[in-house]
């Protein structure tokens, strides 16, 4: 992977967005979305950071640009769509500080498509994450290959895709399986850096035969789980990005992740 230096160029997260609506006692509304996370994260660490996605022509949708504007994230090429919603999801929060998604209203992303000259505008970026857009996977790997890029994907817990081939780091929230069987099927499939999170059980990472496991490391106050798996995942491409070990980058992740807990919401803000 190319190392982020002086000269650097930038990282492009395409993918989801939302308003996360804590109902009570919390009752308080934050912009969250794994994506949208995932480039607050990388922009908070001093990577160059574009998101790209939609948001609706209503005051949650001037909320989330706002919010990601004040992060440092470009926002230039966010679509204001003006037939759908921003997405939105419903969380309770158990007083151990374990989230529970009670509804999520994502039509606004399922609809969303990658603008059509992304190819050209991806010339200018030296990696690309997405999320939520399995039907657009393998034209995403096209347009990093053609731009000397390289591709992350965040599958979460949504199942594995097959346009899994050169995928440089795939990303798969797994608390419950057993991770060996999850990194062995990315790894069949092409993918040369497997990453499987798992919440309170760690999280662990292959490749080229290098093996990393961590034990989750434990805020001392966990206030909210929300959004810890998208702070590992943006630290973790930040120290990659600069060319660091395997180790480090999922060290680096552990912290992020655990810092996340600390606070509600995906991110200070």
């Amino acid at each position: 992977m190319r190392a982020l230096n002086g000269r650097h160029r930038a990282v492009i997260c395409i993918g989801d967005n939302c308003l996360d609506r804590y109902l009570p006692p919390v009752d308080r509304e934050l912009v969250g979305g794994s994506c949208a996370n995932v480039s607050v994260a990388l922009a908070s660490r001093g990577v160059e950071t574009a998101y790209f996605g939609a948001v609706g022509r209503d005051v949650e949708g001037d909320r989330v640009l706002a919010t990601l504007r004040k992060k440092n994230v470009d926002i230039s090429r966010v679509v204001r769509d003006g037939a759908l919603p921003t997405a939105v999801t419903e969380i309770a929060l158990a007083t151990d500080g374990e989230r529970r998604f009670v509804r999520e209203e994502y039509t606004i992303t399922d609809a969303f498509s990658p603008p059509a000259d992304l190819a050209e505008i991806a010339v200018g970026a030296c990696h690309i994450h997405a999320t939520r857009l399995p039907r657009h996977l393998s034209e995403l790997w096209r347009i990093a290959a053609d731009a000397g890029a390289t591709l992350s994907y965040d599958f979460s817990d949504h199942g594995l895709g097959t346009a899994l081939a050169d995928l440089d780091v795939a990303f798969v929230s797994s608390p419950r399986d057993e991770p060996w069987r999850v990194v062995s099927q990315l790894h069949r499939a092409g993918v040369r850096c497997a990453v499987v999170l798992r919440g309170s059980r760690g999280s662990l990472a292959s490749e080229a035969g290098e093996v990393i496991e961590m034990s989750a490391l434990r805020a001392v106050d966990v206030i909210d789980t929300c959004g810890a798996g998208d702070a590992f995942i943006g630290s973790f491409l930040a120290v990659r990005l600069a060319g660091r070990t395997l180790r480090e980058c999922m060290e680096e992740g552990s912290r992020a992740g655990a810092a996340a807990c600390s606070f509600v919401g995906a991110f200070p803000q």
